[in-house]
């Protein structure tokens, strides 16, 4: 797996220098096909799926961060325990529940990363799945959020984006938020 994301890393890089239609830089923002881009006042940059090639509903999102501490995934897969009844307690009634699928510490795109999936229901009976997590590649640090329709997607979504990042070279030219 770890090969075939390096080597999937190394064909974006060759396909963002080739710059073509359906993935190109722009300054130093990447622009994909399909997926409209935008910013929030907080820093955080958006990707929500347009077009028929990529999941409806499906975001990507990520914003840099000043730092990022790895627990143990124990603890990490705890915290976001915390998270999802924060979120439920939030929701005014809307999530009926969170189920945490995974944890898992990995390495992506040259960075090491922590990653949480799981499945959000709605008490109207959507459903929505999120994998998010922290990324670091010892100099540049920032959490990431996918959502889609099913979990499998929002990995996948995750997993393509997550060299973009890397290699857009944006992260390193936005100050992170101060706390």
């Amino acid at each position: 797996m770890t090969r075939l994301l390096s080597a999937f890393a190394l064909s974006l890089a060759v396909v963002l220098s080739a710059a073509p239609e359906s993935v190109r830089a722009q300054g130093s923002a990447i622009e994909v096909s399909g997926w409209e881009r935008s910013t929030a006042s907080t820093g955080t940059i958006y990707y929500r799926c347009r077009a028929a090639t990529c999941a409806a509903g499906a975001t990507v999102s990520y914003r840099l961060q000043q730092t990022v501490q790895f627990a143990p995934i124990a603890a990490f897969r705890a915290h976001h325990e915390t998270v999802n009844q924060r979120m439920i307690g939030a929701s005014q009634g809307r999530i009926a529940r969170i189920e945490t699928l995974d944890a898992s510490d990995g390495e992506m795109a040259g960075a090491r990363t922590q990653t949480i999936v799981k499945v959000i229901e709605f008490t109207d009976g959507r459903r929505e799945a999120m994998a998010t997590g922290i990324v670091s590649d010892g100099t540049r640090h920032f959490s990431i959020v996918s959502t889609a329709p099913t979990d499998d997607v929002a990995r996948t979504n995750m997993q393509a984006f997550l060299p973009m990042i890397m290699l857009s070279g944006h992260l390193g030219q936005t100050p992170a938020p101060t706390r």
